[in-house]
């Protein structure tokens, strides 16, 4: 595949019915890869996504891509990939529930990116199994930038039970992970407005029924239209370097450079909704290296209200990558 597919026509054939079946057999998944040539992130576009998820838009970011961006421009292959008829499960039903990230090297916002997507092994879930995306960035034919998209069937059984993330080429989740909490160092609140599914759907392309209205979103069991996990994950990183920028003693931004994040869905945020932010440095139970969190920052979103957790994320420096 070496277009970019219209999500518009996945859309419509992700809702045809498909042969169901009650076990995911690794090798099932179609092998096929969906490729975009290079190409610049258009700068109106990227500004309201900039302006929708918080991120700032002085000299500095508008010189760099925000991280999860290629993810967002990747969004059509990923569909495409989902929506075949090939793939052993109905898109309807498939849950986002964890994404991991490395940005490998600073992203000119004027340089192109070409995308490479493709679907990696299924494996077992506690809830079920997971269809993991893979998708790199490119500049010149070298990888800058690259995520496994994790997306949850519940209730279906993987057959090969053994199978653990490495195997499958998803990163382990934090074990027993601390730092985030209501006495952390680093504190915000952002609002979840009633219509941001519908403008973060025009920014991304992803316009899936549950994230537009309260009508479209109860046929699949959600009494009000529920914010995109991608864009709630943008807008924690955004208010991360309000935050952070606003403190006695700022320094570099913990969104700068290279860097590794796994980002792990809790609960919907259920629109509208007041949301809160807390980061603090990475603690681990057990006596994993010290060295190995140096530089880790751990943040939990939070409804305002209920105090319901709907997000938790781990954000680590990498060593920058040769140019």
């Amino acid at each position: 595949m070496s277009a970019v597919p219209s999500p518009l026509t996945d859309y419509v054939r992700a809702v045809l019915p498909k042969r169901r079946t009650g076990i995911a057999r690794p090798g099932t998944v179609p092998e096929a890869v969906a490729v975009a040539p290079p190409a610049v992130a258009r700068p109106e576009r990227l500004r309201r996504y900039r302006e929708l998820c918080g991120l700032p838009a002085d000299g500095r970011p508008e010189a760099e891509l925000p991280l999860l961006w290629p993810q967002t421009a990747a969004f059509p292959l990923t569909l495409g990939l989902l929506a075949r008829r090939d793939f052993p499960v109905p898109l309807p039903g498939l849950v986002h529930v964890a994404n991991e990230v490395e940005r490998l090297r600073t992203l000119p916002a004027g340089a192109p990116l070409g995308l490479r997507v493709w679907l990696g092994r299924p494996f077992p879930h506690p809830r079920g199994t997971v269809f993991p995306v893979h998708t790199e960035a490119l500049a010149h034919d070298v990888v800058v930038w690259r995520s496994v998209a994790e997306y949850l069937r519940r209730g279906l059984v993987a057959v090969d039970t053994a199978l653990d993330r490495a195997v499958a080429g998803s990163g382990a989740a934090p074990r027993a992970l601390k730092g985030a909490s209501e006495d952390s160092p680093i504190q915000g609140e952002f609002a979840a407005a009633d219509d941001v599914g519908r403008a973060y759907g025009a920014v991304s392309g992803d316009r899936n029924p549950i994230h537009l209205f309260a009508l479209t979103a109860r046929p699949f069991g959600y009494r009000r239209a529920i914010a995109h996990g991608m864009w709630t994950a943008a807008r924690a990183f955004g208010a991360l370097e309000a935050a952070h920028a606003a403190g006695p003693a700022p320094g570099p931004s913990p969104m700068a450079g290279s860097l590794w994040a796994r980002v792990e869905f809790r609960a919907p945020v259920l629109l509208p909704a007041r949301l809160t932010l807390a980061a603090g440095p990475a603690e681990r139970d057990g006596s994993e290296a010290v060295q190995h969190d140096a530089g880790s920052l751990v943040l939990a979103v939070t409804d305002a209200v209920t105090g319901r957790s709907h997000l938790r994320a781990e954000l680590r420096p990498l060593p920058p990558s040769s140019p």
